[in-house]
């Protein structure tokens, strides 16, 4: 177990990809410090990626069960299921909420204590945080594991305990310099992301895109 602390307060990003660097293990778990894990946390994702092959699994958390089965073979299909749920909101979830669905019914949380992973496949591909985000750097995260994952498995057991914070900074965020700097930044995260992809994705954060200039462009004009 790896213990990556941040005096310096450079964020959760930083703090992760420490854990990534100093990691010798076969497989890579990740847990925050106010929260804990059920029996099985460590045993069953182990055994699944062990007899599978599978570069990650995800199973349930407290919060958030399963909301199907991510037994998915192939990466074009484990793109269709984790990169409109991660990466952002098409015009179609956008027209759904129009019409008085939900946005979240089929979306996972992208949360990777959620997930084991195969530390192998995280270093093939080096994949790390973005360490300028730090809000909701999970997805962008999650998003890259899915552009190169080729197999996947899921437990239908809920093995992490989380527990419901304060969210003070994000609360505390809406209109301040950093709320911005991460909306560009995020924006710079997807379209790095769609690159990877091969320019296949932008159609999964589309209307993301566009609102988050949009509400840029209204906080200048408020600003004058």
């Amino acid at each position: 177990m790896i213990v990556s602390e941040d005096p310096d307060g450079r964020g959760v990003s930083w703090a992760r990809n420490q854990g990534l660097a100093r990691a010798r293990g076969a497989y890579i778990f990740f847990v925050d410090a106010d929260d804990t894990v059920r029996e099985g946390f460590l045993a069953r994702p182990l055994a699944l990626l062990d007899a599978s092959r599978a570069d990650y699994c995800i199973f349930g958390s407290s919060d958030a069960p399963l909301k199907r089965d991510y037994n998915l073979d192939g990466n074009a299909a484990i793109r269709a299921a984790f990169l409109p749920a991660y990466i952002g909101y098409s015009w179609r979830d956008v027209a759904r909420r129009l019409c008085g669905g939900s946005l979240w019914k089929n979306r996972e949380p992208g949360s990777v204590w959620r997930h084991a992973f195969r530390r192998d496949f995280l270093e093939r591909w080096n994949i790390r945080f973005n360490e300028r985000l730090f809000i909701y750097e999970d997805a962008p995260f999650l998003c890259e594991c899915a552009i190169r994952a080729e197999k996947v498995r899921c437990l239908p057991e809920v093995l992490y305990n989380y527990t419901p914070g304060a969210a003070g900074l994000i609360r505390s965020l809406p209109g301040t310099a950093k709320h911005w700097a991460y909306k560009r930044e995020i924006r710079r995260e997807r379209e790095r992301l769609n690159a990877l992809a091969g320019g296949t994705i932008r159609r999964y954060y589309a209307a993301s895109q566009f609102l988050g200039r949009l509400e840029f462009l209204r906080h200048l004009g408020a600003a004058r």
